[in-house]
């Protein structure tokens, strides 16, 4: 159900480990190559948030319908009611806010018809209640030198290299680890359901696919070292101020496997990884 207040927020650690070198393209060039990977400013290349969110959302959206779970996958042939996708859905709610309804009858209306998937991580009728940081390197990987790959255009029709259409790439070392933390807020018992299905997919080697160029083999890998923290907002308000002043590193920690097997569920009944 949605709700203005705050009730809890979990915070999800963990990292990337790459099994194959990583290209995530700035869209720019330079001396050394035609497409550089993104990079802070201190020359450190990083996995944009956006793009790991896209890939979470993605894994559950292909996994998600087998458990029971409703996702429009962003697409209008799916048959779904989401307002997202839907304009006779989209074309109700516009006018419930024409007619100055109350916000609980248009959280309720949003309750009933958006997707299980767009309610966890947002549509154009409701905010995201999944926030990813940029994945830095961790501290202790040091890259020394910078790794340029060919390419060449392919004819889609002969399945040959076309002519004159030679580039390079640049790509992150398949040794390098990305720190993940991923804040989830208000989240229920089925969007909790929704971020296990991820967890457990991303943590199986190989399954997790992140930048370009992956049907070619790069950004394969796994997630590892995942662990879950919880704030309570419902618990006493001592305790509550405590681990809002605090540093919630210093919280208890549960691991990821514990987590998945806790959380991974269908609408019937729980499903172990």
């Amino acid at each position: 159900m949605f709700t203005s207040r705050l009730l809890n927020r979990y915070f999800i650690t963990g990292e990337v480990a790459l099994k194959t070198p990583l290209h995530i393209g700035s869209g720019k060039g330079d001396v050394e190559t035609d497409s550089a990977v993104v990079r802070y400013l201190n020359g450190n290349p990083y996995v944009p948030g956006s793009s790991f969110k896209g890939v979470l959302r993605s894994t559950i959206e292909r996994l998600a319908g087998a458990l029971g779970y409703r996702t429009c996958c962003l697409d209008e042939s799916s048959g779904s009611k989401c307002p997202t996708v839907d304009e006779e859905v989209q074309k109700g709610y516009l006018e419930m806010q024409e007619r100055g309804e109350r916000e609980e009858k248009l959280l309720e209306f949003l309750d009933k018809h958006l997707c299980d998937t767009c309610k966890a991580f947002g549509s154009p009728f409701a905010g995201s209640k999944v926030f990813v940081d940029d994945l830095g390197l961790k501290p202790d990987v040091h890259l020394d030198k910078r790794e340029i790959r060919d390419g060449v255009g392919i004819d889609r029709d002969t399945g040959t290299a076309k002519g004159r259409v030679k580039f390079d790439y640049e790509t992150v070392p398949a040794d390098a680890r990305f720190q993940m933390n991923i804040v989830a807020e208000n989240a229920t018992s089925q969007d909790l359901s929704l971020l296990a299905i991820a967890l457990c997919e991303m943590q199986r080697e190989g399954n997790l696919r992140l930048g370009g160029i992956t049907s070619r083999g790069l950004g394969w890998g796994q997630l590892v070292d995942v662990q879950v923290r919880k704030i309570d907002f419902n618990g006493p308000p001592a305790v509550v101020r405590e681990a809002l002043l605090g540093d919630w590193r210093t919280l208890p920690a549960e691991g990821g496997a514990d987590f998945v097997k806790e959380h991974l569920k269908t609408k019937e009944a729980p499903k172990p990884c």
